[in-house]
């Protein structure tokens, strides 16, 4: 908190010393955009959790998407006193979406100060699997597999937005906007047993909805 204070007073005489700017908001500009995620301690990261670009399609009228992609996977091999026959425990995931938002620029108090409607939505696609190793007796022999858990789930949104943009020099904008909108999201679990005879295992769906006001954390746009 001692650290938090000092940074956020620096912040605000740096903007009050820049010099305000247009907001760039003629056809083919283009910006790349970040999300700070909480200012406690200045963490910016990726818009919408993956690479954000804004771009002008005409005068006024931009469309902002984000590109999700990650994938991850980790790999435990057993210590050398294991059985020589027993498999490697796995996991990984991976997650991929597409946001999209269309923004209709409006005549604001000022050229350095951009306020917009518009709306958008999104999509994604996450899936994981973990494979434990697991042995069963054969008679007097012991056999080994992988029990293997999957989890597959789908994201939807749909909602509109209201914000603005404000140059506080050129090329650097930060930003802001109130959403309203419906999410939406459900996955399914299922486990297939390595030994023989012992049933797959599927859960029930889980899922969850939600409708409602929302308000997005603050943007950095970066023009070229």
């Amino acid at each position: 908190m001692r650290l938090t204070i000092p940074i956020i007073i620096a912040l605000l005489l740096v903007a009050g010393l820049a010099q305000a700017a247009d907001v760039p908001t003629s056809k083919g500009d283009k910006a790349m955009v970040f999300m700070f995620h909480g200012l406690c301690d200045l963490d910016l990261g990726p818009y919408g959790g993956g690479f954000g670009m804004r771009y002008y399609l005409a005068d006024e009228l931009a469309v902002r998407g984000a590109l999700v992609f990650d994938m991850y996977s980790e790999t435990d091999e057993p210590s050398s006193s294991a059985d020589p026959d027993r498999p490697d425990d796995e996991y990984s995931w991976n997650d991929m979406g597409l946001h999209i938002v269309i923004e209709k620029h409006l005549e604001g108090c000022g050229s350095s100060v951009s306020p917009y409607i518009g709306g958008g939505g999104g999509f994604n696609m996450y899936s994981e699997e973990d494979k434990e190793a697991a042995s069963w007796v054969d008679g007097t022999t012991t056999k080994w597999g992988q029990d293997i858990c999957t989890y597959d789930a789908t994201y939807f949104s749909l909602y509109g937005v209201a914000g603005f943009e404000w140059a506080f020099t050129d090329c650097l904008t930060l930003g802001g906007e109130y959403m309203f909108g419906f999410e939406s999201w459900s996955g399914e679990e299922e486990t297939d047993y390595a030994e023989p005879g012992v049933d797959t295992w599927k859960s029930g769906k889980d899922s969850m909805s939600w409708i409602g006001f929302d308000t997005a954390h603050l943007y950095l746009s970066v023009y070229w």
